[in-house]
């Protein structure tokens, strides 16, 4: 349970924290009772807590080093407010001793009692605000790590891609070269027919390799500017990379194109969030299914513009709904070590830069498996000029 916005109120003798969190509650502040020392030492430690509102007969000068402890141990960007009420008057001079510990405890504020309700008020206001901007801060510093990260993760991605790029293209000489010398020897008038055979046959596989490196060139090279794409050659380039790993997985491939449509878009960012999903789509189905790809004109019903409409579905285990709800989120992942949790991402701000829309649907049962659609308008749009990790995302569509 979450105290962050909560005054945590800790007074083992009389009424005191009833009453308190009933002043406090009056002024409009959440506040809650606290009966054990340990659980107050617990949140602290955690700096799960707005403020903690303590009296001095919580105290013994073991518990006062026992929260002092806690306290240090606080994570690095807390500063817990300890607001704490000592008798005052005579009673004053008997607890002296225990004023003289408490006070080397960080941000503490010592309230002599009786204390106007209206102080006590104000203090506890004060506190929480300072608190909330202690909050705050945690937040930008975790957004700033989270962004340097996938930063560093997006450069690592670029590099692999160039070096992909490159291999492909240094390969290709020597393959045209081994490619003229089969044509030659083939040429050869006292060939035996079964070494013709055998060369046609390498002939066609190095075929093969030629146009998969031609298909690397091609999915790493980044756009400069916007084309007009046919969307089914999109999939079917995505489909020529996951040759291989198709022919062994046991997955058989539907294809539904709708004729003659056309998009304008960013083809090397498209092509690169089809090869997420169906990237993802072999990893759910690694005994054997059914990958169904389809491309359609549709118009957004909220807008009622024309674009194009990218399916692909699976019928593997499908996702449970904490799953689908953290789907989109930088760094989650459910591959374990293997995955960067970074595809989906990136892919929602690709698309969210041609002003498109990603949905998807999933269930668990047998069968069903998980379906993901991407819709492109027509009219591309002009953010999609600018870098996609420079503004922010709607995840609510």
């Amino acid at each position: 349970m979450s105290f962050q916005n909560t005054v945590l109120v800790h007074a083992p003798v009389g009424r005191d924290a009833e009453l308190v969190v009933l002043i406090l509650a009056q002024a409009g502040l959440l506040a809650s009772p606290v009966r054990g020392l340990s659980e107050i030492l617990h949140l602290a430690k955690a700096g799960n807590a707005g403020a903690l509102l303590m009296t001095a007969e919580a105290f013994s000068r073991p518990a006062i080093e026992d929260l002092s402890q806690a306290l240090g141990e606080q994570p690095h960007w807390s500063d817990l407010p300890v607001l704490i009420l000592v008798p005052g008057g005579r009673e004053s001079a008997l607890i002296g001793h225990l004023e003289s510990s408490l006070l080397p405890l960080p941000n503490l504020t010592l309230l002599e009692r009786p204390i106007r309700p209206v102080t006590l008020t104000s203090v506890a206001r004060n506190a929480l605000r300072s608190r909330s901007r202690q909050y705050e801060v945690q937040r930008i510093m975790n957004e700033q790590e989270q962004t340097a990260l996938a930063m560093m993760q997006s450069e690592k991605l670029v590099a692999v891609g160039r070096l992909a790029s490159s291999i492909a293209h240094e390969i290709n000489n020597p393959l045209e070269a081994v490619t003229n010398l089969l044509y030659l020897m083939q040429g050869e008038p006292n060939l035996p027919q079964a070494a013709r055979d055998y060369l046609q046959t390498a002939d066609r596989e190095l075929a093969r390799v030629s146009q998969i490196a031609s298909q690397t060139l091609r999915f790493h090279r980044q756009s400069t500017s916007a084309t007009l794409v046919r969307p089914e050659s999109l999939l079917n380039e995505v489909l020529e990379i996951y040759n291989t790993r198709l022919t062994n997985s046991h997955v058989s491939i539907t294809r539904q194109y709708q004729a003659d449509l056309q998009v304008t878009c960013y083809e090397g960012d498209i092509r690169q969030v089809l090869s997420n999903l169906v990237g993802n789509a072999f990893d759910v189905m690694r005994n054997g299914g059914a990958l169904r790809l389809r491309t359609r004109e549709l118009t957004w019903w909220a807008t009622g513009e024309r674009g194009v409409m990218f399916t692909v579905a699976d019928d593997g285990s499908g996702m449970n709904e904490v799953t689908q709800k953290r789907l989109f989120e930088a760094f989650y992942s459910t591959k374990g070590i293997q995955g960067t949790g970074l595809g989906l991402w990136i892919s929602k701000r690709i698309v969210h830069k041609h002003r498109g829309h990603v949905l998807v649907r999933s269930r668990m049962e047998n069968g069903h498996g998980t379906v993901f659609q991407v819709w492109l308008p027509y009219a591309l749009a002009d953010s999609a000029k600018e870098a996609w990790h420079t503004d922010d995302v709607d995840e609510s569509c």
